[in-house]
């Protein structure tokens, strides 16, 4: 069971945080509607990579901590708390993505696309 764990957290993404800066206002303003759509759909693709990669970790997480509360192991115990700890940060910058993702749908629909098609952007 040990080494299976091992193994699955071997294959688990890396996380890379911060990835949708914060565009300015204006900047954001400035963009042509090409680009800003680009924007849109590359930070909703994130937030959602973010989400489900934060989920596996926090299941990897409580199945560490389940295996644990029958057979207690320090390493297992700390490998518990760094899958939370980087579910949390995944969690972070997912919600990172959506805020940025809402302030270009925002810029979308003042430059006329209305919000029902801004969802339909990246399908």
């Amino acid at each position: 069971m040990k080494k299976s764990l091992l193994v699955l957290a071997c294959f688990l993404p890396a996380v890379a945080l911060a990835d949708c800066p914060t565009l300015d206002y204006q900047e954001l303003k400035d963009m042509p509607v090409a680009d800003l759509t680009n924007e849109f759909c590359s930070y909703s693709r994130k937030a959602s990579n973010y989400t489900k990669e934060a989920a596996t970790e926090n299941q990897y997480a409580r199945d560490l901590r389940a295996i644990n509360e029958s057979s207690f192991d320090m390493q297992r115990s700390r490998d518990a708390s760094d899958a939370a700890d980087k579910g949390a940060k995944l969690d972070e910058s997912s919600q990172q993505c959506k805020t940025q993702i809402e302030r270009v749908q925002r810029i979308l629909v003042q430059k006329g696309l209305d919000e029902p098609a801004t969802r339909e952007l990246c399908k």
